[in-house]
């Protein structure tokens, strides 16, 4: 399966707090993906990819967007995924703007493990955990999530 993303970052939010309580970055970009995904079917296995550029204005870098996955179903209760993904600053915006959260020249590399457990035919659980290299300009920490979904 082959398709593509287009995302548009909006510049709404207030990006003047004085005490660091930003809700917006005060910039518009565009985030355009290409993304892959293949079933090895009649294995349980699967592999998704896609890469991306991200257009920023208002003096931010651009930025290269990329992610893959594969993921293996165990007796048809157990998804396994292992997953990666990153951004890469292109450093070709002024060297500071924004701070903690919407900083500029961010790149990242974050990889980890997730799991899907189906409880029924339509509930499940997940887990996933969430590590990072080659960190900078980020907010840097493990991650970890757990979710309750419905399957149609």
């Amino acid at each position: 399966v082959l398709s593509t993303e287009v995302l548009f970052g909006l510049p709404i939010g207030d990006d003047s707090q004085s005490n660091g309580l930003l809700t917006g970055d005060g910039e518009f970009n565009q985030l355009v993906k290409a993304q892959f995904g293949h079933s090895f079917y009649p294995l349980p296995i699967y592999f998704t990819a896609e890469a991306g550029f991200n257009n920023r204005t208002n003096g931010y870098s651009d930025e290269w967007h990329y992610a893959a996955e594969i993921g293996y179903t165990f007796s048809k209760m157990f998804l396994v995924s292992f997953k990666i993904r990153g951004v890469k600053s292109r450093k070709n915006g002024n060297a500071v703007t924004g701070s903690a959260l919407f900083a500029n020249n961010q790149s990242y590399l974050s990889y980890g493990p997730e799991i899907n457990y189906m409880i029924n035919e339509k509930l499940g659980l997940s887990a996933q955990v969430e590590g990072a290299t080659n960190a900078e300009n980020v907010l840097s920490a493990p991650a970890s999530s757990f979710g309750v979904f419905i399957r149609y």
